[in-house]
């Protein structure tokens, strides 16, 4: 399964990270965070205390999700309920 991880540069966000990494099965496909913060670019698996991946932390949840299967939340309720507005319309 294809994933996201919405608020990949949190606490939770980078256990998260580190879950998917040593789930079978599960691959991070992108890593969001919030538009402007000071995370943007930087590399999911570092920023989780893993080797580099290759998913940047990026603010563009449309772009991010046309390659995902779902999306793991762990945001705060006002951009949970914009993650959810565009997963609805992505399907």
């Amino acid at each position: 399964m294809r994933l996201i991880v919405a608020g990949a540069g949190g606490r939770m966000g980078r256990v998260l990270v580190r879950t998917i990494a040593n789930t079978k099965g599960a691959v991070l496909t992108g890593a969001l965070e919030a538009p402007g913060s000071a995370l943007l670019g930087q590399d999911a698996g570092v920023l989780a205390g893993l080797p580099a991946n290759g998913v940047a932390l990026s603010g563009d949840l449309w772009e991010l999700s046309k390659n995902a299967d779902g999306v793991i939340d762990f945001t705060v309720p006002a951009a949970t309920i914009a993650n959810v507005a565009i997963a609805a319309q992505r399907g």
